[in-house]
C-alpha cells in the first residue's frame, strides 16, 4: 500500500503528500503545518478588532511583534490602532521599522496615508478658523486642502472628501492635480463605506469628464 498523508486545519485539507519521501521533506512538510506563535497572536488580534476590542487587539499585538518583530501585518495593525487614538508618535515609530516587503500589502498604503494624515494636522490651525478662511474666500483652495487633511485624520471621510471634491473641481493643477489624487486615496481608506465611495467617484467622474 503506498503511503498517503492529508493533513487537516479547521476542518479543511491544506496539504497532502503520496509515497515515501525523505526526512528533510518530511520536517519541510510539517513546519508548513506547525503555526508560527506570533501568527497566532496576530490572528487573535484581528478576531479582537473585528469584535471592536482595541483593547484587546492592541495586547495581542504586542505579543505578536514581540514573537516575531518582522511581521509586518501586526505592526501596520498595530498602527491602525494607535491612529485611532491619534498616538502618531508610537505609529512613526512601527512604521519605520517595517520591512521593505511591507509596502506589498494593501495595508500598508493605508495606514502611511493615515499616518501622513496624523502628522499633517498635528500643525494645522483648528477647524472653525479654516471653515472662517473658505468662508471669506471659498478659492482658498489651501484652507480646504487642510481641513480636508484634519477630518481624514479623524477618519470623517465625507467632508473630507467634499473638500477634496471642490479643489478638483476648481483647480486640476493646485499642488500637483492633489485634489483628485487625495480622493483616490480616501477611497481606499473609506473602503468599509461602500456608499459613500460610489457617490464621490461618480461626483469626481462629473468633474473630470
Amino acid at each position: 500500500q503506498i503511503p498517503y498523508a492529508v493533513a487537516f486545519v479547521d476542518g479543511h485539507a491544506v496539504a497532502q503528500f503520496v509515497g515515501a519521501q525523505p526526512e528533510a521533506y518530511l520536517r519541510a512538510f510539517l513546519d508548513r503545518l506547525i503555526s508560527n506563535p506570533g501568527d497566532i497572536e496576530h490572528r487573535c488580534a484581528r478576531e479582537a478588532l473585528a469584535r471592536g476590542d482595541a483593547a484587546l487587539a492592541e495586547e495581542y499585538l504586542k505579543n505578536a511583534i514581540a514573537l516575531d518583530p518582522s511581521n509586518d501585518g501586526a505592526r501596520l495593525d498595530m498602527m491602525g490602532v494607535l491612529l485611532d487614538r491619534h498616538d502618531i508618535g508610537r505609529a512613526r515609530m512601527h512604521f519605520a521599522m517595517l520591512s521593505s516587503r511591507a509596502s506589498q500589502q494593501i495595508a500598508y498604503c493605508l495606514a502611511k496615508s493615515r499616518m501622513e494624515a496624523g502628522e499633517a494636522a498635528l500643525s494645522l490651525p483648528p477647524p472653525e478658523l479654516l471653515e472662517q478662511r473658505i468662508f471669506r474666500d471659498p478659492e482658498d483652495l489651501g484652507a480646504r486642502l487642510d481641513l480636508a487633511e484634519l477630518h481624514i485624520a479623524r477618519r470623517d471621510y465625507r467632508p473630507a472628501l467634499e473638500q477634496l471634491l471642490e479643489i478638483a473641481s476648481r483647480d486640476r493643477e493646485f499642488r500637483g492635480d492633489v485634489g483628485r489624487l487625495k480622493m483616490l486615496t480616501v477611497f481606499v481608506m473609506a473602503a468599509d463605506q461602500p456608499e459613500l465611495v460610489t457617490a464621490y467617484r461618480d461626483r469626481l467622474s462629473q468633474v473630470l469628464f
